[in-house]
């Protein structure tokens, strides 16, 4: 399982998305449970890329900041 990030690297690139309500709400809730809440950029990034490893177009960084700190 990759950590989570808590800081971003300056290398990473930008890019905006919009999300429904349902999803920012799950979002939310979610950060709200933790006791030191990562970024919403840390949590989407983390779930994007376990989404496209299991899907065969990437390869499972070993840590999370490896992953957002990659260009």
């Amino acid at each position: 399982m990759w950590d989570v990030c808590y800081n971003i690297d300056v290398s990473t690139k930008h890019t905006s998305l919009r999300l429904s309500p349902i999803l920012e709400e799950a979002l939310s809730a979610y950060l709200k449970k933790q006791k030191i809440p990562p970024s919403k950029t840390a949590v989407i990034s983390k779930a994007l890329a376990e989404f496209l490893a299991r899907e065969g177009f990437l390869q499972e960084p070993q840590t999370g900041e490896e992953l957002l700190s990659k260009s």
